[in-house]
C-alpha cells in the first residue's frame, strides 16, 4: 500500500462516530445561546465555536460561520481582536483545506502568520507554522512540510507547551515515514510517546501505538507489528471505544495474513 494512504488512514481510524451525535446537540445549544446573545463579542466567540463544530462535518457551512463571526467582530485594532481575527482565519483556512482548496487554504494560514507575527504572539506563530506544515504535507511537499513542523516544535519547546509539543513530534514523525526514514519516524513517535505516558493520554497513546504497527508494518518486522497492534486495542478495549477496535483488529488481519507469507 502507498504510504501516503497509510498514513491518510491511521490519521482517519479514530474519528469516533459518536462524535457526530453529540456535535448535533452542542449545536442546537449554542445556536439557542447566540439567539439570546446581545453584545458582539459573545456573538463572535458563539459564532466561532458553531464554525468548529462545523468543521468536519460540513466545512462549508463552517466557512458561513466564521465569515459571519468576521461581519460581526467589528473592531480589529486590538490586539485581543487580531488573536481572534486570526483564530477565524484559521477556521476558514482548515475549511477550505477539507474541501482540497490548498492554495486558498494556505494563503489563509500566511495570512494569519503575518498577524501574529507582527503582534507577536508566539504560541499563534506555532500552530500557523504547525497549519502550514499541514498543507504542504497534503500537497506531498514533505521538504517543506517538514521545515514548518521543526520551526512549529521549536517554539512549542520554548513555551513548554507538553501537549502541543507531542502534537509536533508526531507531525515530524508522520513526515519522515512518508519519506521512507522509518527509523527517524520511530525517534519521533518514541518521543511523543514519553510525553503522552507522563500526560496520562489515553487516546494519543492509542494513536501512537497505532502508529508503530504501521511503521513496523512497512519495515516488515511482523512481530512488532503485532505487539504495538496488540497494545492499540487493549487501550481501546479499557476506554470502551468499539468503533475504533474494528479499523485496529482489520490492521491485525493484516499482519497476520502477512506473516505467513
Amino acid at each position: 500500500m502507498n504510504i501516503k494512504i497509510k498514513f491518510l488512514i491511521i490519521t482517519l481510524i479514530f474519528l469516533n462516530i459518536n462524535i457526530f451525535f453529540a456535535q448535533n446537540n452542542i449545536i442546537d445549544s449554542l445556536s439557542l445561546e447566540l439567539d439570546r446573545s446581545i453584545q458582539d463579542t459573545t456573538r463572535v466567540r458563539i459564532l466561532i465555536r458553531i464554525s468548529e463544530e462545523y468543521r468536519f462535518s460540513d466545512p462549508e457551512k463552517s466557512e458561513e460561520f466564521c465569515l459571519k463571526a468576521l461581519k460581526t467582530l467589528k473592531d480589529t485594532n486590538t490586539i485581543e481582536s487580531k488573536i481572534i481575527w486570526t483564530r477565524i482565519n484559521d477556521n476558514i483556512g482548515i475549511s477550505k483545506a477539507i474541501r482540497g482548496n490548498y492554495e486558498e487554504s494556505i494563503n489563509c494560514f500566511f495570512k494569519s502568520l503575518h498577524v501574529r507575527e507582527n503582534i507577536k504572539d508566539n504560541e499563534g506563530i506555532a500552530f500557523s507554522y504547525n497549519n502550514i506544515g499541514n498543507i504542504y504535507k497534503a500537497t506531498e511537499k514533505k521538504d517543506d512540510a517538514l521545515k514548518y513542523y521543526l520551526k512549529s516544535f521549536e517554539i512549542f519547546k520554548e513555551l513548554k507547551d507538553d501537549k502541543s509539543i507531542s502534537m509536533a513530534l508526531n507531525n515530524i514523525a508522520t513526515i519522515y515515514a512518508a519519506k521512507g526514514e522509518f527509523n527517524q519516524a520511530l525517534n519521533y513517535y518514541k518521543q511523543a510517546e514519553a510525553i503522552k505516558i507522563r500526560l496520562n493520554d489515553i487516546k494519543g497513546l492509542i494513536y501512537s501505538y497505532n502508529n508503530y504497527a504501521v511503521i513496523y508494518d512497512l519495515m516488515n518486522e511482523m512481530d512488532s507489528a503485532l505487539y504495538y497492534n496488540l497494545k492499540a486495542e487493549k487501550l481501546l478495549i479499557k476506554e470502551e471505544n468499539y468503533d475504533n477496535l474494528l479499523s485496529v483488529m482489520a490492521v491485525r488481519g493484516k499482519i497476520y495474513r502477512k506473516k505467513k507469507i
